[in-house]
């Protein structure tokens, strides 16, 4: 992902922060993701410590179409540690969560770990499973918030129109909750492959509920950057990156060093 022309400069923070962000809930009409295709495609991974990055595993990721009405986002990854494999179904038009699914496979034959949530407006239930123990559970975190795992799916469908959104979001491994602030911060052209793209910049403030952190915006801190592409050609994903100040995901790496060498 090479840049090449910038179409407009990055925005002042100054002059963003004067405005408030816009509001936005599930089903408002605001995103919506009818228009999302399928997809199967793979990331670059790595983090960084001390400045330098150290790539982890490759992060492949397929969406289908179940019946029209539900979007099916999967991931998988594996490393020394194991393997892993989740799926989010989400509501294919508000793209509101509505059951969440994870395998983990540990290595040396060690029994594996599944969850599943199952999400209402109210909260969700949840089984737990390890070899043959089980556990059910509760929660509050439902189905009116965007899923944090998915989120650069969600910013690809808001019209960007204004400057900055605010929104509810959620990460339900975690058992935690934001107030999360997306930000216009510049667009791009790049050139990935063949195809010449338009870029949008969303740099991205997370506000813990739960333990009142902030995140601060930016792909220099905590908070992270999006680089979004809302109308991608066949083969290129709706985000080419996502960036923090120790972590990358990234479609075509840059940041990333490759794994031939690499410590995982």
């Amino acid at each position: 992902m090479k840049p090449n022309i910038a179409l407009f400069a990055s925005l002042l923070t100054a002059c963003v922060a004067a405005a408030d962000p816009t509001q936005v809930q599930i089903g408002d009409g605001q995103i919506n993701g009818m228009s999302i295709a399928p997809y199967d495609l793979t990331w670059s991974q790595c983090t960084a410590s001390d400045g330098v990055w150290t790539a982890s595993s490759d992060l492949s990721e397929r969406v289908v179409v179940i019946g029209d009405a539900i979007l099916r986002v999967s991931q998988a990854s594996q490393n020394a540690q194991g393997s892993s494999r989740s799926a989010a179904y989400l509501d294919r038009n508000s793209l509101s969560p509505l059951r969440f699914e994870r395998h983990m496979q540990p290595p040396e034959g060690a029994p594996r770990t599944s969850i599943e949530h199952i999400l209402t407006a109210d909260g969700y239930s949840a089984i737990m499973r390890q070899g043959d123990l089980m556990r059910e559970k509760q929660g509050l975190i439902g189905s009116n918030m965007y899923d944090g795992a998915s989120l650069g799916l969600a910013l690809s469908r808001l019209s960007f129109d204004q400057n900055a959104y605010e929104f509810q979001s959620s990460m339900i491994g975690m058992e935690a909750t934001y107030s999360t602030i997306a930000t216009l911060a510049g667009r791009e052209t790049v050139q990935q492959g063949e195809h010449t793209l338009d870029v949008l910049l969303v740099d991205v403030e997370w506000h813990h509920n739960e333990l009142g952190d902030i995140y601060p915006p930016g792909p220099n801190a905590s908070g992270g950057r999006y680089w979004i592409v809302q109308t991608p050609p066949e083969g290129v994903p709706y985000v080419l990156r996502y960036q923090t100040d120790t972590y990358v995901v990234e479609f075509e790496p840059e940041i990333c060093p490759g794994l031939i060498g690499a410590t995982e």
